[in-house]
């Protein structure tokens, strides 16, 4: 199997790095909105970049600001 967001063969649906950004924006956007969300893949490209250290969760959480 190979994670959603990266491609990086692991076996769960994402791999460690991503996995931790994710639940750190769900946690600070909380279920809910995260639920409402109907195509979060937008979304892949920043946690990428954030595992890569280039962006941190406040930026990708801010772009998601300005996707509402």
């Amino acid at each position: 199997m190979q994670c959603t967001v990266c491609g990086e063969e692991n076996e769960n649906e994402y791999c460690d790095e991503c996995d931790k950004i994710l639940k750190e924006i769900i946690k600070r956007v909380g279920e809910e909105r995260w639920s409402a969300i109907d195509d979060s893949s937008y979304i892949y490209p920043m946690i990428q970049r954030a595992v890569k250290g280039e962006l941190t969760v406040n930026d990708i959480i801010n772009a998601m600001e300005v996707e509402d």
